[in-house]
C-alpha cells in the first residue's frame, strides 16, 4: 500500500491523470511507479524570455529580505545562465554558480559551472542564495536531494513549483500541462510542500509562500481576471466539442517559496 510522501497518509486515490495518485489529506500528487529520465534536456536550453519573471522573483526577494546580500548565487537545474544574468542587476558583487548536470548546460562567461553538489562544499560557509526554479517536482527523493547541499545558517532558498492547487488543474483535468509522467515525479500543493520542507529542515523559517504568475507579469489585476474568465469560457466551450486546449494564461499555476533552511 502506498503512502503520501508528504504527510504519510494512506488516503489516496487516482488523480485526473491515472499515472498519479493524489492524497486526500494534503492534496499532494505523486507518480508511484516513476521512471527516472536521466537528462531532461534534449538540446541546449534557453530561458532568456523568462527575464521579466526572474525580475519579479528578485524584486520579491528584496522586498522580503531587504538586507540580504549573498556572496554566491547558486542556480540549481537552471539549464542556462538566464536567471544568473538577471540577478547581476540586483546583486552586482555576487559570484554566480550554475549547478547543472545536464550535458546540454549552457553557461555564460563569468559563471562557474558545477555538475555535482559535492563541488559546492568549497564555497561553504559563505552566505548564498540557492534557487530551484521548477526543479523539485523532477526529484524522486526530495529529502536526499536537498540534504546533499551544504546550506549555511544564513543561506536562503528560493524555489518555484507547478502548484497542485492550480485552478487550471481543475479546469483541464487530465489535460493539465503539469501532468508529465517520467518527468514530474511529484506535484506539490502549498500544504504538501510546507510539510515536506518542515520535515527536511525542522528549523526552517518561511519568509514568503504564495502564488506567482508565469504569464504576462506586467498585466493589471483587471487584465489578469479577464484572461482567467476567457480561459474558463474557452474551457467550457471546448469541453462541449470533446477537446481541451492548453490554458491561454497560466495565472496561479505556480507557487514561490522563500525560506531560510537553518534559521
Amino acid at each position: 500500500m502506498y503512502q503520501c510522501p508528504a504527510c504519510s497518509s494512506c488516503s489516496l486515490q487516482h488523480d485526473f491523470n491515472n499515472a498519479y495518485l493524489v492524497c486526500k489529506v494534503c492534496n499532494h500528487s505523486f507518480e508511484p511507479k516513476h521512471k527516472l529520465v536521466e537528462d531532461y534536456y534534449t538540446e541546449p536550453p534557453s530561458y532568456s524570455k523568462q527575464a521579466p519573471l526572474y525580475n519579479q522573483y528578485l524584486q520579491l526577494l528584496i522586498k522580503c529580505l531587504p538586507d540580504f546580500s549573498p556572496n554566491y548565487i547558486i542556480d540549481v537545474g537552471g539549464g542556462d545562465s538566464s536567471f544568473l544574468e538577471q540577478s547581476k542587476i540586483f546583486f552586482k558583487n555576487a559570484f554566480h554558480i550554475l549547478c547543472e548536470k545536464s550535458r546540454f548546460a549552457n553557461c555564460s562567461s563569468g559563471t562557474i559551472l558545477v555538475s555535482d553538489t559535492s563541488e559546492l562544499a568549497k564555497y561553504y560557509p559563505t552566505t548564498s542564495l540557492y534557487t530551484f526554479f521548477q526543479v523539485v517536482e523532477h526529484v524522486e527523493d526530495l529529502s536526499s536531494f536537498l540534504r546533499s547541499f551544504p546550506f549555511a545558517s544564513d543561506d536562503i532558498i528560493m524555489l518555484t513549483i507547478p502548484c497542485n492547487d492550480s485552478i487550471y488543474k481543475i479546469l483541464y483535468k487530465e489535460h493539465w500541462k503539469s501532468f508529465s509522467p517520467s518527468h514530474h515525479a511529484h506535484l506539490y500543493s502549498k500544504t504538501s510542500l510546507m510539510l515536506s520542507m518542515r520535515q527536511i529542515f525542522p528549523r526552517c523559517r518561511f519568509h514568503y509562500f504564495g502564488y506567482c504568475h508565469s504569464g504576462n507579469n506586467q498585466s493589471t489585476l483587471a487584465l489578469r481576471l479577464a484572461y482567467l474568465a476567457a480561459s474558463i469560457l474557452s474551457s467550457i466551450s471546448n469541453s462541449f466539442r470533446g477537446r481541451l486546449k492548453p490554458p491561454m494564461y497560466y495565472g496561479q499555476n505556480s507557487c514561490i517559496l522563500i525560506l531560510s533552511p537553518n534559521a
